[in-house]
């Protein structure tokens, strides 16, 4: 015989009320399950409209996967003048990390050398990386070593990159010359350069980043490598220019501006302005980082290009590549830290750096995508290599930010002297 689903009398009042309670809550559940849940706004501030292009579809992607979470882009809010620098950006997080309101940026998109002096305002992630199983070691270990203070990870790399010299191979054919290592080799190609049939084009022997802003620190980390020193000694907490290597190092870069090497304008190039100025084809030599080989591509003269580590212009030997990159850490005052996680965890992911390291050029930090990054750009093999061989990092200071500032007035002032120097020579 079949069962029959029978419901309980309600036999009392009591039963009545019981029922209508159960009722009402069956509903409120109903209810929370289908209500709309809120939208949270997460931002992150970006150089500028060019790598606002690049984020783009990554963080559309994100939002379809994530539809209760929006990232915004900022670039330049307050519409300071050019150039909108990385101390620039630095100072604007300092300056939120210090009002008493919620931040204006959740998501802290951080340079290499940001993550000691930002960690106390930072949120550590070792705990959400154990929570959520996350594998730190599918990352660079170099880069996790980056975003770590005093044992706690701070910040989540997305990209690195490493200082490269960019060349005009022709021209060196031209004299039957390859690559110089020394300041004087240098100056004696570039003359020869200019005495040469073809050298009647050639304006700048030698491009880099003499503004001053955290690129000069880049550049001069280089050349002091060449010199056989480094900023620091052992753990002290401040940037050490008191020897004998590191006056030689400056007393290098003043020379390339009293030997005509560079321009007397060298102290107004930032990376942007300097990559521009190379490509007009006027130029023998430039320094910079690895996503302007994808701009080069767009010359006429691309074939033309070749790559190597930076100078070392005091050792003879190969030169080492200053390392930078840019990753992501979360505000210690943000009210919205695990929705900032998930942005996070996505815009470090593999699908994320694999589209931006296509759209831009730039280097991952994922060891997985760099077949597919080789594969897209052949170049990209060599300068692959020179992150485990040929690279050095700033150090990782709690102070830096200022240190940074005293070097940077420090060497201004040194090339100022160069270029008034040249300028009063008759």
């Amino acid at each position: 015989m079949p069962y029959k689903l029978r419901w309980p009398r309600l036999r009392s009042p009591k039963d009545w009320l019981l029922a209508f309670l159960i009722g009402q809550l069956i509903c409120l559940l109903l209810w929370a399950v289908s209500w709309p849940q809120p939208v949270v706004t997460l931002s992150f501030l970006v150089e500028d409209t060019t790598e606002e292009a690049a984020w783009a579809p990554i963080i559309n992607d994100f939002h379809t996967t994530h539809p209760n979470i929006r990232i915004r882009l900022r670039t330049n809010p307050d519409n300071i003048p050019d150039p909108f620098t990385t101390d620039v950006r630095s100072n604007i997080h300092q300056a939120d990390f210090q009002t008493r309101q919620p931040p204006q940026y959740d998501i802290v998109y951080m340079d290499t050398v940001w993550t000691a002096p930002f960690a106390k305002n930072l949120k550590a992630l070792n705990g959400l990386v154990r929570r959520d199983n996350l594998d730190l070691d599918a990352f660079l270990d170099s880069e996790i070593a980056a975003g770590t203070v005093d044992g706690k990870l701070y910040r989540l790399p997305m990209m690195t990159e490493i200082g490269l010299l960019y060349y005009r191979k022709d021209w060196l054919a031209a004299v039957g010359k390859t690559l110089p290592t020394t300041i004087d080799e240098l100056d004696e190609l570039v003359t020869a350069i200019k005495d040469s049939p073809k050298g009647d084009n050639l304006q700048h022997g030698y491009l880099w980043q003499g503004f001053a802003y955290e690129g000069l620190i880049t550049n001069f980390v280089e050349v002091l490598g060449g010199a056989g020193g480094a900023l620091t000694k052992d753990e002290q907490n401040y940037i050490e220019l008191d020897n004998p290597q590191a006056a030689e190092a400056v007393e290098t870069m003043s020379q390339l501006i009293t030997r005509g090497i560079s321009p007397t304008n060298i102290m107004d190039y930032t990376e942007q302005s300097s990559q521009d100025e190379f490509r007009k084809g006027k130029s023998l030599f430039l320094r910079t980082w690895p996503s302007f080989w994808k701009d080069i591509q767009q010359e006429p003269w691309k074939d033309n290009i070749g790559i190597a580590p930076p100078f070392s212009f005091l050792s003879g030997e190969q030169g080492k590549g200053c390392r930078g990159g840019w990753g992501f850490g979360i505000s210690q005052k943000s009210r919205h830290q695990n929705e900032a996680w998930e942005a996070i965890k996505y815009l470090t992911g593999e699908k994320a750096q694999q589209a931006y390291s296509a759209s831009t050029g730039s280097l991952p930090t994922r060891p997985a995508l760099f077949p597919a990054a080789i594969k897209n750009n052949p170049m990209m093999e060599n300068i692959l290599s020179y992150l485990d061989s040929s690279s050095v990092f700033r150090p990782s200071l709690k102070n830096y930010s200022q240190e940074s500032t005293d070097l940077q007035a420090a060497l201004s002032s040194r090339l100022a002297a160069a270029v008034r120097l040249v300028s009063a020579t008759p």
